[in-house]
């Protein structure tokens, strides 16, 4: 009777051991499929506008309501931007509604060249990696572009004028002749 009951409880064990191993092996042949859907930054850009600086953050990141076995409050809710070692975080109030879009930070006025990282925090899945630092100059193209501009404006207006004055005087070129010689001439 004892050796039935040992030699049953010796089976019993050995079946619970080969029940366990088939979980495990189970779980290791076919594993469940976890995504981790963290933020990306896609992109940072400067706009500057009377001297004060700000940046534009493209962020990507899954939205709660496209996708599946996403709660309502999963979405992106800050941005922190690192300027030269020193971190400021942007509240994003609204949850966003697309996969991809905008956080605007304003810096404000520049002196130097700053350089800049950014991240985006998942309020389920945490940080994102930093983006690739970005080195943004104190001042920008706008004001060349404005200056070169006007300068080109001024000059073309001189050429039309003595153009004007030289049909004026009487003689019989038309005027795109005028212009055409008197650019030839300021050139050659």
């Amino acid at each position: 009777m004892q050796k039935n009951r040992t030699h049953r409880n010796l089976r019993n064990v050995s079946l619970m051991y080969l029940l366990i191993l088939i979980c495990l092996i189970s779980i290791c042949v076919f594993p469940v499929e976890v995504h981790a859907n963290v933020p990306v930054i896609l992109d940072m850009s400067t706009v500057e506008a009377a001297g004060k600086v700000s940046l534009e953050i493209q962020i990507n990141h899954l939205n709660p309501s496209i996708g599946q076995k996403y709660s309502a409050d999963h979405y992106v809710n800050l941005v922190e931007v690192e300027i030269d070692g020193t971190p400021h975080q942007i509240s994003v109030m609204q949850p966003p509604t697309a996969e991809t879009f905008k956080v605007t930070y304003y810096i404000g006025q520049l002196t130097g060249y700053p350089t800049i990282r950014v991240r985006a925090h998942c309020t389920i899945h945490g940080w994102s990696e930093w983006s690739q630092p970005q080195v943004i100059p104190e001042y920008s193209n706008g004001p060349i572009t404005v200056t070169v501009i006007a300068i080109l404006f001024i000059l073309i207006m001189k050429r039309i004028s003595l153009s004007s004055r030289s049909l004026r005087e009487g003689k019989s070129k038309s005027l795109i002749d005028s212009i055409g010689s008197q650019w030839k001439r300021s050139f050659l």
